[in-house]
């Protein structure tokens, strides 16, 4: 958890957290760094990062594979893929085949890539 504290989360905020999602007591700084990581490499910034994961702590207890996966899914389908994370944190606690889903059918529902991208950053969809 050392390395929450190094990108400027507070005690509270770490404790509310905690509150929220009680098995990141558990998880290592090497694997929270890891999803950093994976933020940082596709432009989240600090500020980004720490709303995402105050929002959806349950982010740093999935699986780190799956959220490569998905994360390289997201990207391959929209481009600035941090906006919509910091405004929908929650999708990240999606799997690919989620995705894929909501995905067919608003495509099936004649919505444009646009479109859908612009429902996943001004909606909360879990």
């Amino acid at each position: 958890m050392n390395i929450l504290i190094k990108y400027g989360f507070t005690i509270e905020e770490f404790q509310n957290m905690l509150l929220d999602n009680p098995d990141i007591s558990d998880i290592t700084d090497n694997s929270i760094l890891t999803i950093i990581n994976y933020l940082v490499d596709n432009g989240c910034s600090n500020s980004q990062i720490r709303n995402i994961l105050i929002a959806n702590p349950y982010i740093l207890s999935s699986d780190l594979d799956e959220i490569s996966i998905l994360i390289d899914r997201f990207k391959k389908l929209f481009d600035n893929i941090n906006l919509l994370f910091d405004s929908n944190p929650f999708i990240l606690n999606w799997n690919l085949k989620k995705l894929n889903n909501f995905i067919s059918k608003m495509i099936d529902s004649d919505y444009s890539m646009e479109y859908i991208y612009d429902y996943l950053l001004n909606n909360i969809v879990l």
